[in-house]
């Protein structure tokens, strides 16, 4: 079933694309269902609250600057950028830097996934990409399997990047296996 949605949004894709906008199919999907998104429509592309909860459940919030396991200081919700020993912040701080760092991830996976996904699919691959960084997201087989239209083998993928320092580590098998449950949801 899920395989014949995707064929029929594809037809309805290649259709739109015709046309002078880009733009999501205006087929309504069933409540149970995610909507499919393209790429070609970035500001389509928002994580939802389940990928937001994965992240906070696995950075944790820290107000003070802390050396994360790959060495470089962290504060809030994993956050890197111009981060220093000694740095606080407040928790409506922490929060605003989630969501700007949320934005940048969004957009970098919108641009670099060429195939039509469900949301639920974009915000796991937000979420790895969060953590992983969006270098290695490009490079991961998740990425390749996903713009070869292979879901399945994305989804398992996602597993693969379960170690720090080249040694598995049980935090991010759990947190793999919370991403690729939710990169399978329907």
């Amino acid at each position: 079933m899920k395989l014949k949605y995707f064929a029929l949004y594809g037809l309805i894709t290649l259709l739109g694309a015709c046309s002078q906008t880009p733009r999501v199919s205006d087929q309504s999907t069933p409540s149970n269902q995610s909507s499919s998104i393209t790429k070609n429509e970035p500001s389509m592309f928002k994580t939802n609250r389940a990928c937001i909860n994965i992240i906070k459940k696995f950075e944790g919030v820290r107000l003070n600057a802390y050396r994360g396991l790959s060495g470089a200081f962290l504060i809030g919700y994993g956050h890197m950028a111009d981060v220093h020993k000694g740095m606080k912040i407040s928790q409506k701080q922490a929060e605003k830097l989630l969501k700007e760092d949320l934005n940048r991830f969004e957009k970098d996976v919108a641009r670099h996934v060429k195939v039509p996904i469900t949301e639920n699919q974009f915000s796991a691959m937000v979420c790895l990409s969060y953590n992983i960084g969006s270098g290695n997201f490009y490079k991961s087989t998740v990425l390749k399997k996903i713009n070869n239209n292979l879901p399945i083998e994305a989804a398992d993928a996602i597993l693969m990047w379960n170690k720090v320092n080249k040694k598995v580590n049980l935090h991010q098998v759990k947190r793999r296996k919370m991403e690729r449950a939710l990169f399978i949801k329907p």
